[in-house]
């Protein structure tokens, strides 16, 4: 009796064909029952016989950049004025992450996605640093550079989050959400920006 084991279409056709090999060579040597080796197809497929997907499935949702690259964000926050200290890493879903911290240790920005495009940027900001307001505002310019009343409405919005932090305040400009909230326990303030 055959069992259908599934092969990540993720894997080269080598690798896929390799690992194909080896389900079928280890239930023709498994358990020596004549029954089972005879069950076991004599032909070997070819490499060629794999199917591989030349796009995507409908069924998969391809994250969109929100139209900025990382090297605008590191252009000012690395620079000389900030000195924001960076480190590459990959999220667990295997998404390329970048993090900035500022030399103080009291702000993160976290930037996701394609270094050409990425698809989240967030701030995390401890709302009692002076430079915090500097900060979430060269960010917001940055993140969304034509929403001219960007500014402003960090301004207007932070005395809302402040009076009922329990409740994010979310934004949209064209294709980008916003979500400004403040966390009063650990009393910092985020600012998540991504693709709709």
């Amino acid at each position: 009796m055959f069992k259908l084991i599934a092969i990540p279409n993720t894997l080269s056709s080598n690798l896929r064909y390799g690992l194909a090999l080896l389900i079928l060579l280890s239930v023709a040597c498994g358990d020596g029952n004549q029954d089972s080796v005879s069950s076991v197809p004599t032909a070997v497929p070819s490499p060629t016989s794999i199917v591989i997907p030349t796009s995507i499935p409908p069924h998969v949702v391809v994250a969109r950049g929100i139209g900025v690259s990382r090297s605008e964000f590191t252009s000012l926050f690395l620079s000389e004025s900030f000195g924001f200290i960076p480190e590459d890493s990959l999220l667990r879903d295997g998404r390329e992450r970048l993090m900035l911290t500022a030399p103080d240790g009291k702000t993160t920005i976290h930037l996701i996605g394609p270094s050409d495009d990425i698809t989240e940027a967030t701030i995390i900001a401890w709302s009692q640093d002076i430079s915090f307001p500097l900060y979430i505002v060269g960010f917001i310019a940055i993140a969304i550079p034509e929403w001219a009343e960007g500014s402003t409405w960090l301004a207007d919005n932070l005395s809302k989050l402040l009076d009922d932090p329990s409740t994010p305040i979310h934004a949209e400009y064209e294709n980008i959400k916003i979500e400004y909230s403040y966390i009063e326990v650990l009393g910092t303030l985020s600012i998540t920006v991504n693709s709709k």
